[in-house]
């Protein structure tokens, strides 16, 4: 069985703020090979001086610990977010802070790792799931990547099973609280299947519908084909 993810991602600075705080990295678009498919997405706390460090420090530090990581298990996330989180909360000088959340698939399973609002949805059947828990269901910013205190306690896991022609979503809170399975559903069919171009509608239509929060967005399109 040859397993295929095809991405796309798109982030656009809000108008209520002076830069960009998020930051996003999907793999290649590809076969999945055997250390997995990684994507990930980190929304800067805005509230604190330099949550955009933040977040592109702990995006670029689990780029490269995967890039260079040998025979990846789930466990390997967690240390590395441990790791993270504790090199940003020890630099107080740069007062930095942000969501994340993080989707590794392996074959036709998918691994999830959140911390802070950050939503991951999939999209199967047209109906648009959410696999991440809801600010009302404690994730907010209590939780965040440069807390103090052990952050594995707050940290938000789940295993799941992915299927033929799964669209899954990765989303800053200003996407989520917008998007609809009706408005993924109808951007995905009228960007002739184009991850990229749908991670870039689905920003600007959280803009048009006046979210003035920076903007992110990932979609993954995942196929299986046997042989």
């Amino acid at each position: 069985m040859m397993r295929w993810i095809y991405a796309g991602g798109a982030t656009l600075k809000g108008s209520s703020h002076t830069q960009n705080d998020d930051a996003i990295f999907h793999s290649e678009n590809g076969p999945i090979d055997r250390n997995g498919f990684l994507a990930l997405i980190c929304d800067g706390v805005s509230s604190v001086p330099n949550g955009g460090w933040a977040a592109r420090t702990a995006r670029d530090s689990f780029k490269d610990l995967f890039s260079k990581a040998v025979d990846i298990e789930s466990d390997f996330f967690i240390d590395g977010l441990i790791q993270i989180n504790e090199h940003i909360r020890g630099m107080p000088r740069k007062k930095g802070a942000c969501t994340l959340s993080l989707l590794w698939v392996k074959a036709n399973i998918g691994h999830l790792i959140s911390v802070g609002d950050s939503q991951v949805a999939v999209l199967r059947k047209k109906k648009l799931t959410f696999y991440t828990p809801n600010r009302n269901q404690g994730g907010g910013l209590s939780s965040f990547v440069g807390m103090k205190g052990d952050i594995k306690s707050h940290l938000y896991e789940r295993i799941f099973e992915i299927q033929d022609e799964d669209l899954l979503l990765l989303m800053s809170d200003g996407v989520s609280e917008i998007v609809e399975s009706n408005d993924f559903f109808y951007i995905w069919k009228h960007c002739y299947e184009d991850p990229q171009l749908c991670a870039e509608r689905l920003v600007q239509l959280a803009q048009y519908s006046g979210s003035t929060d920076d903007n992110s967005a990932i979609v993954l399109h995942y196929k299986s084909e046997g042989f």
